[in-house]
Formats: C-alpha cells, structure tokens, sequence
C-alpha cells in the first residue's frame, strides 16, 4: 500500500481571500417581514384544510376573508393604496441596489484580513492619545476616511503630529483611508 506525501503548510497553495463582511441592509429585513407573513398565510390555510376536514372546529379564515371581499367594488382609498404599495415595492427594490454598509476594512494582505470599523476608531483614537500634548481623543471612521476628535493642551503643532501618527498606523489598509482631524483646545497655549 503506497502513501501519498505529505505537503508541509508551506507547501500548499494558499488560500483564497475571504469576501469584506458588509451590513445585511434594508432587503434583508423588509424578506424577514415578507417570510413572516408568508408563514402567517401558511398557517392559516393549514386551519382552514384542517376545517374542511373536520379534523378541527371552527370558521374557516379563507371563507370569512372572501366573503368580506365578495361584491366589494372600487374605492377611494384603493388607488392611494396601491400607490403607496407600488412606490414601497420600488423603493425595496432599489434598495437592494445600494451598497452595503461599511462594517470592516482590508488589511494589505492576500490572506483576506479585515478590521472592523470599531476597531478601526480604537486604534486611531489610541494612537491619537499616545502623541504628547493630546489631552483626549475619539475617533469615527468611514470608508474612506478616519475623522479623530483632540482636545490638546494648546500645543500647535500637535494637530499635525496627530495626524501623521494615525495616517501611519493605517496606512495597513487596503486603501488606506484619509485621516481628517478636529482640535478642540483644552489647555493654555505654550510660550510662542
């Protein structure tokens, strides 16, 4: 009986990069609400076959629903409604063009790394605080930008310290993204 070799990690064919997570939007939960119906419906013809079989008693929904619609004719409320239910159903459907939200970024790697957005506003609001001068910090980050939020000690150049700090620490992802800043001065200014 002959063995086929054995390949060492290094050996093998790398995998391929994971797909970035996104956001479920809004397609997602309006087809959990239209499933939830659809199993309201389910349920409701099993009674009403139930009924009809004498297996349980009752009134049977469906006969109650047609009657109720039998010799109903046109309204005014009918065309607003079907207005409003045609431009939802278009509006689900574009939204289900749109992007998904932004939830995590590339690493430059081609193992298919990613950091989260949350991450991403940790990381960027540490290396803010960790620049001399910088009294707090706080971070939001976007997918093309980081905006972070200083209050200083009054410092001038520390806007531009902490901006150079926290473009270097991301400058790991792929792309990386511009980093705006906002200083609010906390502290008396230093000698000039």
């Amino acid at each position: 009986m002959t063995q086929a070799p054995v390949q060492s990690p290094m050996q093998r064919p790398p995998l391929a990069a994971a797909r970035p997570p996104i956001g479920a939007g809004l397609p997602v939960r309006a087809g959990v609400l239209v499933a939830l119906v659809a199993l309201a419906l389910g349920v409701a013809a099993i009674r009403d076959a139930l009924i009809a079989a004498d297996l349980v008693g009752g009134e049977s929904l469906t006969s109650a629903v047609v009657d109720a619609a039998d010799g109903l004719s046109a309204a005014d409320w009918m065309l607003p409604a079907g207005v409003v239910l045609a431009l939802a159903g278009s509006w689900l459907i574009a939204a289900s063009l749109w992007r998904r939200s932004f939830r995590a970024a590339a690493l430059s790697a081609g193992t298919g790394v990613f950091v989260s957005r949350r991450a991403i506003e940790r990381i960027a609001a540490s290396t803010a605080r960790d620049v001399p001068g910088v009294v707090d910090a706080s971070a939001q980050s976007h997918r093309s930008w980081v905006l972070v939020r200083i209050g200083t000690d009054g410092e001038r150049s520390t806007e531009s310290e902490v901006r150079a700090a926290v473009a270097e620490c991301l400058e790991v992802l792929d792309p990386p993204p511009s980093v705006r800043t906002v200083v609010m001065r906390r502290g008396p200014r230093g000698p000039e």
